[in-house]
């Protein structure tokens, strides 16, 4: 069997799998779906497009038979597009920042103009569907609470979190989506550089001497000096602005870390557990960001030299 189709029948399988293991684990299983794009992406750059596009194509066939409609339009959304695009922006050379960029609005128009057809079409509003899920999500949280042991001091804790959250949430949604697919899509380049194997190459700098654009900081002083001193829209477009902006800095401060993990020789194992603790624990994160914001003036990176 040619090389093109003994992949794409493995890049179908493993998609099965990861949809079948993630449904099995629930909640838990949110993380194996971030893999979801990788077989898309890899089968494109190993064996072309029309290969990459098979791989949609039969995903999307089999999501169709075996649960309906509503799947694929959620494969394809979530998953499919972001695979094809990004593999297509990869394969045709462009940088790997740029490339993920560049994916991540062509997959937020698609999603947007889908969901403008079907709010359109259920005579809703845009604002209203958003609420909707979220109150949704936010009542299915408290149902879980209220089934856990928790006292009513406790319950009602939690009740006003979730109602904080939820009234966060509604104000940030779209830059919520929008962080999630990068971060998804810096996922994909991250496994396709490792199991490359020699076969195709990411063109871009490496992770380790990644720096955010320079005239991006402005635009962050900018973003926080508006969610401190604005009131009503200009705040909301302020805090939505630091939202898309301090993930870009984080991402420059890993790469710093990244830098003096491999200049201190940390094996593998160590390096990604480090790296699982510096992205899930909250005082790490802040930190790293605050190295991506200092490294324009400092340049932690820069070679010393050392004095006699």
């Amino acid at each position: 069997m040619p090389e093109g189709y003994k992949l794409t029948a493995l890049a179908v399988a493993a998609t099965q799998l990861l949809y079948l293991v993630s449904g099995v684990l629930g909640p838990l299983g949110v993380m194996l779906n971030l893999l979801i794009p990788f077989p898309i992406c890899y089968v494109l750059l190993r064996c072309g497009p029309a290969f990459g596009a098979a791989v949609v194509a039969l995903t999307a066939g089999l999501q169709l038979a075996m649960i309906g409609p509503e799947a694929v339009v959620t494969y394809l959304l979530q998953f499919g597009i972001a695979g094809l695009v990004l593999g297509l922006l990869l394969a045709r050379g462009g940088r790997w920042d740029r490339s993920v960029a560049l994916c991540s609005a062509v997959v937020l128009l698609v999603a947007g103009i889908v969901a403008f057809g079907y709010v359109s079409s259920s005579g809703g509003s845009f604002d209203e569907m958003i609420g909707t899920y979220l109150d949704a999500e936010a009542a299915a949280a408290m149902d879980l609470a209220k089934s856990g042991s928790l006292d009513p001091g406790q319950l009602a804790d939690y009740q006003e979190i979730i109602t904080g959250m939820i009234a966060f949430l509604k104000e940030t949604f779209v830059t919520w989506v929008a962080v999630i697919c990068c971060g998804m899509l810096l996922l994909q380049v991250a496994l396709l550089q490792s199991f490359s194997g020699g076969h195709y190459q990411i063109q871009g700098p490496r992770f380790t001497q990644w720096k955010a654009p320079e005239f991006l900081i402005w635009l962050l002083i900018l973003a926080g000096f508006g969610v401190f001193y604005l009131e009503g829209t200009g705040r909301q477009v302020a805090l939505n602005a630091l939202l898309i902006l301090l993930p870009v800095y984080f991402l420059q401060g890993m790469a710093v870390v990244s830098f003096f993990f491999l200049k201190k020789k940390v094996p593998p194992l160590f390096r990604t557990f480090g790296y699982v603790l510096l992205t899930m624990l909250n005082p790490f994160q802040m930190i790293v960001t605050g190295i991506g914001v200092f490294d324009l003036w400092i340049d932690f990176r820069k070679p010393r030299i050392k004095q006699e």
